[in-house]
């Protein structure tokens, strides 16, 4: 069993390396450097969102998880679930008494809500299993079988980030920059097609003289053609206007996002072992297109360090965001979700529906124990909304990480 020297040291690291990326950051965008100006963190953003992050998504999920993987591990998205629903009510009571201005009210649920149950954990369990000292047995098979469940576990993090809370932080009087509305294009479309159809057809002669019948015959045939054009354009239009609205309602549009994509065709690659094989492994025909994959995807951590550290050069002495607010979110992902996930995890446990791994218990409790996900930074900046109260929050969160982590890793590993 790994000591409490050593465990805080495993804990600290992940946190003093991204520190450190955010302080690059942060010194390339500030005005004397301007290295990192806004214009570019935005296009690097964009970059972010519709590149970096599916490929990564892709290639670590798909290359993980397997048909066996998928029903034995089931609980692990679920506790992912777990920890966005509970923070989010969590959150409710942070503004509630925390009382944050009204346009940041949506911004501090979002925090309490969304851990980072990926990319610390990615560093955080190796760290552990190369210990000497470490309960999980071989070290290699312990950071095969840690990824892997990172990984599953990161799949459901992935689509609740890009859809709730991507949704959560859209501004009420905004608009979403990177949707667009093309429903009065499809309606000018279908006025124009109606008036195509049902107005000019009548008035080409060659269609009228180019059939032998009489006058009363051709303006009885003309009405008839005329009336079952008109009313099956109109069927066709009243079933686009339907599929519009159940798209709408259902937000099809911000739910259907590149990483979400990603991450569904990665587990459907990931349970057909057909497609696996064609995709990964030294002998896949398609290995060269997953080893780009996998090159772009190495880009995505780094690059959104390196734009939330640019996003804190812009100053925190004029932010929004109210220090008992950054306490509220503290509080709540560091010492409440932590405390709840474990009295939950050992009820589930006691159940006897979770793998007898240890290490699979130990995830599951990470998980709970997380800070505030860097990707609402990179949402933050496609929506143009409060980043600089974003940032702010994600750095005091990654400031106090290192303490509460280090405390909870200790705490979850004599509890195995």
């Amino acid at each position: 069993m790994p000591g409490l020297q050593a465990v805080l040291v495993m804990a600290c690291v992940p946190i003093v390396k991204i520190l450190i990326m955010c302080g690059i950051g942060t010194f390339l965008a500030l005005p004397s450097v301007n290295v990192f100006p806004l214009d570019a963190r935005k296009h690097l953003n964009k970059l972010v969102y519709l590149v970096f992050t599916p490929a990564l998504v892709f290639t670590r999920l798909a290359e993980a998880v397997t048909l066996h993987q998928l029903i034995a591990w089931w609980y692990m998205p679920i506790n992912v679930l777990f920890c966005f629903t509970l923070g989010a009510l969590l959150g409710s009571l942070v503004v509630k008494y925390c009382k944050p201005p009204k346009h940041l009210n949506h911004l501090t649920i979002a925090c309490c809500s969304a851990g980072n149950t990926g990319n610390l954990l990615m560093v955080l369990i190796p760290g552990i299993c190369i210990e000497k000292d470490s309960p999980f047995g071989d070290s290699n098979v312990c950071s095969e079988n840690g990824l892997a469940y990172v990984s599953f576990g990161m799949w459901m993090a992935i689509v609740l980030v890009w859809t709730f809370i991507h949704h959560l932080m859209k501004p009420i009087h905004g608009t979403y920059e990177l949707g667009y509305d093309n429903s009065s294009l499809i309606v000018a479309n279908s006025s124009m097609d109606n008036t195509i159809m049902g107005h000019e057809l009548l008035d080409e002669p060659s269609l009228i003289h180019s059939n032998k019948m009489t006058p009363n015959e051709t303006l009885i045939s003309s009405i008839h053609s005329t009336s079952t054009i008109t009313t099956m354009d109109h069927e066709i239009f009243s079933l686009q206007s339907r599929l519009m609205k159940i798209g709408e309602r259902l937000h099809l549009q911000e739910i259907c996002t590149p990483p979400t994509i990603a991450a569904f065709a990665a587990l459907v690659i990931g349970a057909c072992a057909p497609l696996k094989a064609l995709c990964f492994g030294p002998q896949a025909p398609l290995r060269f297109l997953t080893d780009c994959a996998k090159i772009l995807g190495d880009a995505m951590i780094p690059c959104m360090i390196l734009i939330l550290g640019g996003n804190l050069a812009m100053g925190a002495g004029d932010s929004d965001m109210q220090m008992l607010t950054i306490i509220g979110i503290v509080m709540t992902r560091f010492v409440a979700l932590p405390i709840i996930g474990i009295v939950i995890i050992n009820i589930i446990q006691k159940m006897g529906v979770l793998p007898i791994d240890p290490l699979f218990k130990l995830v599951l409790i990470l998980q709970f124990c997380m800070p505030t996900g860097i990707s609402l930074g990179t949402i933050a900046q496609l929506h143009n909304y409060c980043e600089k109260e974003m940032a702010v929050v994600l750095f005091w969160l990654y400031i106090t990480s290192a303490f509460f982590i280090s405390i909870w890793a200790t705490v979850a590993l004599y509890l195995l």
